[in-house]
């Protein structure tokens, strides 16, 4: 798989805690919970912000509609990221339920 395309099928996700939580207990709770069917990477980008790479873009969709999140009782916000958007302009003050 290409470079641009993992880029393409990326997640930024922001886990709302107030204490930072390590990337490979991140790692193993979310590939246990999600389940997908290709890869998924995971590359810390700031404190408990992190970008996933999913070699499926279909695991990705599923992720975004199966959410919201959590990790270790702390909400994970999902959102998608393109190469021309930076970290500091995503928004990620709401997360969104159906209620």
């Amino acid at each position: 798989m290409e470079k641009n395309s993992l880029v393409n099928t990326g997640l930024v996700g922001k886990l709302l805690s107030d204490r930072v939580i390590n990337k490979n207990v991140i790692k193993a709770i979310i590939l246990k919970a999600w389940r997908t069917s290709k890869s998924v990477q995971i590359v810390d980008l700031k404190e408990n912000i992190f970008f996933f790479k999913f070699a499926c873009e279909g695991d990705k969709k599923r992720i975004l509609e199966l959410g919201p999140w959590n990790i270790e009782g702390f909400p994970l916000i999902l959102k998608r990221w393109h190469q021309n958007l930076s970290i500091e302009d995503m928004d990620f003050s709401s997360i969104p339920i159906w209620i």
